[in-house]
């Protein structure tokens, strides 16, 4: 009787191991409902964790300016929402700036990314506010408050900033908000198909802007030409792109290229560059091509001296 009894024992327990190691074998790799929303929870909720202390990083940048040269950006892309480009090489970067004559600043692209954002309907001058941060994993997002003119004109930007390396399969959003400020353009004459201005002073940049204490425009004259071109589209715009070459000694040409858009209704536009010194004895013509749908029509190069 015992022996019977301690074979049952010996039988119950092989059954309960036996049983064990099936139901660990049934496990492996497939988790059945209930333990799979538990995995799911765990999991989001981990990956939340790390999004949210991702969302809250800043990614500290420097402005890359062309002042103190005779660059500028040219072949980007204008649109309302805004758009980021990462640039990662030097041969990339040709490929967005263009040099009347000189060089423009050097990046260490052994360590460093930068960024080139574009858009219509703002001036780099005239940023309140600019802040990059990353919001998930190679996922940034790039906020700009802009101050505009107190009238609706379309002007183009064009904001480029160095940061710490990025990967190329990287994306950064654009957040873009426009401020109405209180600066009006005068003695404009929009009626002009297009015409170009060269501003020395401060005195001649009165004669053009009627700031306020509190929204002013800023420029050492002492160093800086600004190039102010404008003019009115019969329909509405889509992009601008702009080059400053140089001719010959002492003579530029500013070529500005606007793509008509589809919006049926006149539309006013201007273009502000700021160069290095250009001087009284110097000569710059505009040269303004507009670019339709199904043709292409150049309007003959307005000579501007100084």
């Amino acid at each position: 009787m015992e022996m019977r009894i301690n074979f049952l024992t010996i039988s119950v327990f092989l059954l309960i191991i036996s049983g064990s190691f099936s139901a660990c074998t049934e496990k492996e790799g497939v988790l059945n409902e209930e333990e799979d929303s538990l995995f799911y929870d765990i999991h989001h909720n981990q990956q939340q964790d790390k999004d949210d202390e991702i969302e809250c990083k800043e990614i500290p940048f420097f402005d890359y300016v062309l002042l103190e040269t005779i660059c500028l950006w040219s072949n980007t892309l204008h649109n309302y929402t805004g758009r980021v480009i990462i640039i990662n090489t030097l041969e990339e970067l040709d490929q967005y700036i263009t040099c009347a004559e000189g060089n423009y600043p050097d990046i260490d692209f052994s360590t460093q990314s930068l960024l080139l954002a574009s858009g219509q309907y703002g001036y780099p001058d005239d940023v309140i506010e600019k802040s990059l941060r990353q919001i998930a994993e190679n996922e940034y997002q790039l906020d700009i408050a802009f101050r505009l003119f107190e009238t609706n004109i379309i002007e183009c930007w064009d904001i480029a900033m160095v940061t710490s390396k990025l990967s190329s399969e990287s994306i950064v959003k654009t957040n873009i908000s426009r401020v109405k400020g209180s600066i009006k353009l005068k003695n404009l004459d929009f009626r002009n198909k297009g015409d170009l201005i060269i501003i020395n002073s401060k005195e001649e940049l009165e004669n053009y802007f009627d700031c306020t204490e509190n929204d002013s425009i800023k420029i050492d004259f002492s160093t800086q030409t600004m190039l102010l071109a404008y003019g009115i589209t019969e329909v509405g715009i889509g992009n601008i792109d702009k080059r400053l070459s140089m001719t010959a000694a002492n003579e530029y040409v500013f070529k500005i290229d606007i793509s008509l858009g589809h919006t049926m209704s006149p539309i006013l536009w201007i273009v502000r560059l700021l160069v290095t010194e250009i001087h009284s004895n110097y000569a710059v013509s505009l040269n303004l091509n507009k670019i339709g749908f199904n043709n292409f029509q150049k309007e003959g190069g307005v000579s501007m001296g100084k």
